[in-house]
């Protein structure tokens, strides 16, 4: 069963001492209580919400737009493309569900509107980061930092890593090398696991990305 987020859209009151924290959307989920995301989330018009139903079209879509460059060698027709990227689609759903079944499934708006999804499993030690995206159109305008940025600090606050695993060719590769990931071992196949500590999280403005 997918665990629902626990969501507000107005000002909310900080669960540590009942605190006003202005402006900033908060999202909350297994052991790690609410993530403030930062103010920068306002500046990229960034909130996120619990994923249902509802989002089964978009989240389609989102994947296709993220594989469909990769198809281009393939030499297949687009209708060829979209059945294989709806099959490949409908897999990942049920290697989601069955793999991670605590996980957090989310989907990211931008300014009220669907933008991208993450995907989160936490452990003891670790948040797992299964799957970031964002669409085209909202790429590049920093709404993957800031989302990151907010995990990321729920992870350093909790003493915990944070890990993923990247395509080797994929230019949010760079992204994560500049919040802070490194890589973990030797790449698996076409992938190159990455892991955030908290002791190696950079410092200052050299942390902001504009992916």
């Amino acid at each position: 069963m997918v665990q629902k987020l626990s969501i507000t859209h107005r000002t909310p009151k900080s669960r540590a001492g009942g605190i006003d924290t202005p402006g900033l959307q908060l999202f909350g989920y297994g052991d790690l209580g609410w993530l403030p995301l930062p103010a920068d989330a306002v500046r990229v018009g960034a909130s996120v919400r619990a994923q249902d139903s509802g989002d089964a079209a978009f989240l389609e879509t989102l994947y296709a737009s993220v594989r469909w460059e990769e198809l281009a060698p393939t030499g297949w027709t687009d209708s060829q493309k979209r059945l294989f990227l709806r099959q490949q689609f409908e897999l990942q759903t049920r290697q989601y569900a069955a793999g991670y079944p605590r996980g957090c499934f989310a989907v990211i708006e931008c300014n009220g509107e669907p933008a991208g999804r993450i995907c989160l499993n936490a452990t003891t030690g670790d948040i797992r980061i299964i799957d970031i995206s964002l669409s085209p159109a909202h790429r590049g305008v920093g709404i993957g930092s800031v989302v990151l940025g907010a995990i990321l600090a729920a992870a350093g606050a909790l003493g915990k890593t944070a890990s993923l695993s990247v395509v080797l060719e994929n230019p949010a590769r760079r992204l994560y090398q500049r919040l802070g990931f490194r890589d973990d071992g030797p790449p698996n196949g076409p992938y190159q696991p990455m892991r955030w500590r908290p002791e190696s999280a950079p410092a200052g403005p050299g942390a902001r990305s504009n992916c």
